[in-house]
């Protein structure tokens, strides 16, 4: 599949739990982000991006989320 122009970031749960990342903080030496209530599958993953930018991720493992650049 072709991977729309926008910047984003692909976490990979390689484990067989659920990963919980609600009070997850990623950071840079610029920003912060707080990760909203949300969760990884088993074996899936999950694409972070822009609020703005997420609807051109057909896919519902693409969430969202503010402060991203």
């Amino acid at each position: 599949p072709r991977v729309p122009q926008a910047e984003y970031l692909e976490i990979y749960n390689r484990t067989n739990s659920l990963i919980m990342l609600n009070n997850l903080i990623l950071k840079d030496a610029t920003s912060e982000i707080k990760m909203p209530a949300t969760f990884i599958k088993p074996q899936s993953y999950l694409v972070l991006t822009s609020t703005s930018k997420s609807s051109l991720f057909n896919d519902k493992n693409a969430i969202g989320v503010t402060s991203f650049i």
